[in-house]
């Protein structure tokens, strides 16, 4: 199984830029590696944060952009879209909150909707819940559950724009937690992998800024340096985690790059010393919350 993943495309109307970044630039760039180096995926998933400020022009030049996918894809909402809009456009999406389930050979991708009107913080109120639960109780294939708000504290300043109340989600998943391999995440804008109620996360980069973030009260920064997709691989049967991170050759404006992670985290190889700390930071430059 191989799955694509992106998160927080970030895109504006008219094409321009962002943070001294073009958005669709980098979209285009990663469809184009997706498509020369990728076409095999079975399914894209893209981690919500589509449009900038959830406008409809910015909606309609990202479709245009994915359509050229060769695989189908399915859309979270983040904290900085709107789902009327995003309905506008593409219209495929489910009514109400925007959950649905995807099979891929190897499991079920259930995407959740974690937006709170008109904040930026993340939400899962009972309704949503009600249908996790349904969901987990109907499945008898291996979860992937994907979201865009963490439902972990990082131990970053972005904490406070994270799921505030889990209480919900934590009653829905207990009631079939062997069945979730693994809980996948963006918002963040950075590498984040660990562990949460014994069930391995990981949180993505961004296709746009990336976030630079520093342990403690500090403000997050946010920093140019090249976008970032994901190939999801099957579980392999070393039972060992890995992401290799290589680049596209793909033209201006800069080089795409693409991990390869195979989903399975053994963190048996850590001292105790590191185990010790809540947040440590890894020497590829990755956050590892434990």
């Amino acid at each position: 199984m191989k799955v694509i993943l992106l998160s927080d495309l970030h895109i504006v109307p008219d094409g321009k830029d962002s943070w001294g970044i073009n958005p669709l630039l980098r979209l285009r760039a990663a469809v184009d590696g997706i498509i020369a180096y990728h076409a095999d995926a079975e399914i894209c998933v893209i981690l919500g944060d589509i449009a900038n400020k959830g406008e409809t022009a910015a909606y309609q030049l990202a479709a245009k952009e994915l359509a050229r996918l060769p695989m189908p894809f399915y859309l979270l909402a983040g904290n900085h879209d709107k789902r009327e809009n995003m309905r506008g456009v593409f219209r495929e999406q489910p009514e109400g909150f925007m959950q649905q389930i995807v099979c891929a050979s190897d499991g079920d991708f259930i995407l959740l909707d974690r937006v709170k009107d008109g904040s930026a913080d993340g939400e899962f109120c009972a309704v949503r819940a009600e249908w996790l639960k349904q969901t987990l109780a109907v499945t008898a294939r291996p979860v992937f559950i994907c979201m865009h708000h963490p439902s972990v504290e990082l131990g970053l300043p972005e904490d406070e724009i994270m799921l505030n109340d889990t209480g919900e989600l934590i009653a829905a998943i207990d009631t079939a937690p062997e069945k979730i391999r693994h809980f996948i995440f963006g918002h963040t804008h950075a590498t984040v992998n660990g562990v949460w109620r014994g069930i391995p996360f990981a949180a993505l980069r961004s296709l746009v800024q990336q976030g630079f973030f520093t342990i403690g009260s500090e403000p997050a920064e946010f920093t140019r340096t090249p976008p970032r997709t994901t190939a999801f691989l099957s579980p392999m049967k070393n039972k060992l985690s890995y992401t290799i991170t290589a680049f596209w050759k793909t033209p201006p404006p800069a080089a795409m790059m693409i991990d390869y992670w195979n989903g399975l985290y053994d963190y048996s190889y850590l001292s105790p010393l590191c185990l010790s700390h809540p947040l440590m930071c890894r020497p590829s430059g990755s956050w590892c919350v434990q």
